[in-house]
């Protein structure tokens, strides 16, 4: 029920955006962030309903990417704005199981 409600106040959001804005990038991570727990998108609905918007967690974003650019070009690294978008709508921080830079060969097998 919390999903759908938080489905149909994004794509509220994002009736004015462009076809390939941004925000809808944002939108799209948050989804998949939130999944198919209720609990989560019961979060963000809190939040939208104090008014939270994508668009918002997208200025975030950008601000991050101003102060960490070379040169003329800037980039936000998935996991960095993953870290954002969930620090901004409240949701708890997923560390990575495994921090080795090594491939274990056994998990092909």
């Amino acid at each position: 029920m919390n999903i759908e409600k938080m489905k149909q106040r994004l794509e509220n959001q994002l009736e004015k955006e462009y076809e390939y804005s941004p925000v809808r990038g944002v939108a799209k991570q948050l989804m998949d962030i939130v999944g198919s727990n209720e609990d989560r998108a019961a979060v963000v609905l809190e939040d939208f309903a104090a008014g939270r918007t994508v668009k918002k967690c997208e200025q975030e974003i950008k601000k991050w990417v101003d102060g960490h650019h070379k040169g003329n070009s800037g980039y936000c690294p998935p996991d960095v704005a993953d870290g954002i978008i969930r620090k901004f709508f409240g949701l708890e921080v997923v560390k990575p199981e495994r921090q080795s830079k090594f491939i274990n060969l056994e998990d092909f097998l």
